[in-house]
């Protein structure tokens, strides 16, 4: 069984214009409202393969509910979370292929919170059962709670993803993951706190001395995303550089792109697929999210 982690779900509501002007009038031609959060979008990819997922969220005030409502009508099992405050609003604008994301911070949680997710890691944590940890964290955690539940589920036998970035990142690394999935930008984060965000035109050499890194720490399955250039794997046997399988013209959006990719690692493992099936998943997995509006 596949448990996904959502620490800060979100009602995305994703707006398409034309031609997206900042500082000015934009009409809006279309707009959708669906569930977010990275680990969502995770159980929503698992569910639409077939693939028997329970997706855990901490969900909070109407937005909450609402969460959980739309999580139901897509036949998605959920172990539901309830918090104060109000779950999260997230605006997505689209503009032909670029997006611009104006996201909020979420709820504060409380020490009592993180207790109440501590017993539903124990609930699945088991030999077999694999759980993606990924996303931001809420207000009111600290950065080491994906640590602390990834030594949690893997004391118990279980397997776990982690994605995410920053401090959260820094510190579930510590807990040695068996698959990791930061795209270049993150991973560059990782490495120099000083990043100008501008990557590289000859990045390969560090992505990969990245990844021997990872793998020499115990990490089992590198995969580092690389936007329009694709994705690099290893799992210390194998390594590629993959390109992907969508051409620009046919991109729509890249919303959920890397969240299908962690999807299709999830169920490769589950189904002890070998590394060429595996990266061939996760690319086609990717090119699909890029071809269409949304997950």
């Amino acid at each position: 069984m596949i448990i996904t982690v959502t620490m800060n779900p979100s009602i995305d509501k994703t707006l398409y214009v034309n031609k997206f002007r900042q500082g000015a009038t934009n009409r809006v031609v279309d707009s959708t409202l669906t569930p977010g959060g990275k680990g969502i979008n995770v159980s929503i990819v698992l569910k639409q393969a077939g693939e028997p997922n329970i997706a855990v969220t901490l969900f909070g005030g109407s937005n909450g509910i609402a969460i959980a409502g739309k999580l139901a009508i897509k036949g998605i099992r959920t172990e539901q979370i309830m918090i104060p405050g109000e779950s999260r609003t997230n605006i997505k604008i689209i503009s032909g292929t670029e997006m611009t994301e104006i996201n909020e911070p979420g709820p504060e949680l409380k020490e009592k919170d993180i207790a109440q997710l501590f017993t539903v890691m124990d609930k699945y944590a088991r030999s077999g059962n694999i759980f993606v940890f990924s996303g931001s964290l809420p207000r009111g955690i600290g950065s080491d709670i994906y640590r602390r539940l990834i030594e949690r589920v893997k004391s118990k036998g279980a397997i776990a993803i982690l994605d995410t970035y920053g401090d959260a990142l820094k510190e579930g690394m510590k807990a040695v993951p068996y698959a990791i999935k930061p795209n270049i930008y993150e991973l560059y984060e990782y490495k120099y706190e000083n990043f100008d965000g501008v990557i590289p035109e000859d990045y390969k050499e560090f992505v990969e001395k990245c990844a021997e890194e990872f793998l020499k720490a115990g990490v089992r399955l590198v995969c580092v995303s690389l936007g329009k250039d694709g994705a690099y794997f290893n799992d210390g046997k194998n390594k590629a550089f993959c390109a992907p399988e969508v051409e620009d013209k046919d991109i729509k959006s890249t919303l959920g792109a890397g969240d299908s990719m962690v999807a299709a690692i999830a169920y490769s493992i589950s189904h002890s697929m070998s590394f060429e099936k595996m990266t061939d998943l996760a690319m086609k997995s990717a090119a699909v999210a890029c071809g269409e509006i949304g997950l």
